[in-house]
């Protein structure tokens, strides 16, 4: 399977069947509905039930689409980089950021750091503590600003206010995202 195969998958469960898929991704449906027949022969699992009008996910469809879109929204980011990179930026810093932070991160955080690395670009992905902490743990962000209390095993912190406010990322050794952020 391939990302463009991938996304195809994506665009007939979003449009609810193989039809209006087809029509949004500009190909004709016969090609389009064989290619999904072709992706469950070769993962050896049924994605969708087709229905008269709409399709539906089979439990191994609805993994394949949740995992699907964040792997490729993390190649679209990729390919987004290695764009800036191209053309002389220094590459995008991707934030999960809880919404009760939202008047805190752009003064506090994002306009000193954007002062400091000027060719820096923001991505900004909201969600709660929780599924900050996923996007951090599966590398979508680089970092995440999130409320505690919440399990810190796996990740590197730094306190951010006398709020119950945090700045996390992935453990590694000599973490430079947080050392260069704060």
């Amino acid at each position: 399977m391939d990302i463009k195969q991938l996304i195809n998958f994506i665009t007939i469960v979003e449009e609810g069947n193989i039809t209006k898929a087809a029509c949004k991704l500009n190909i004709s449906q016969p090609p389009l509905s064989n290619q999904l027949k072709y992706m469950e022969e070769e993962l050896g699992v049924k994605l969708v039930e087709r229905g008269s009008r709409k399709i539906r996910l089979t439990d191994a469809g609805d993994l394949l689409y949740k995992r699907g879109k964040d792997i490729v929204s993390v190649f679209e980011s990729t390919l987004n980089e290695v764009e800036d990179f191209k053309s002389g930026m220094e590459g995008i810093l991707k934030i999960g950021v809880v919404s009760t932070c939202n008047q805190f991160l752009p003064n506090e955080l994002i306009l000193p750091y954007s002062i400091k690395y000027p060719k820096m670009k923001f991505e900004l992905y909201e969600g709660n503590t929780y599924q900050v902490i996923d996007m951090v743990e599966k590398r979508i962000v680089d970092l995440g600003v999130v409320r505690t209390p919440f399990n810190d095993d796996n990740l590197d912190y730094i306190r951010l206010r006398t709020e119950p406010m945090v700045a996390i990322t992935k453990k590694m050794i000599n973490n430079t995202i947080l050392k260069t952020f704060i």
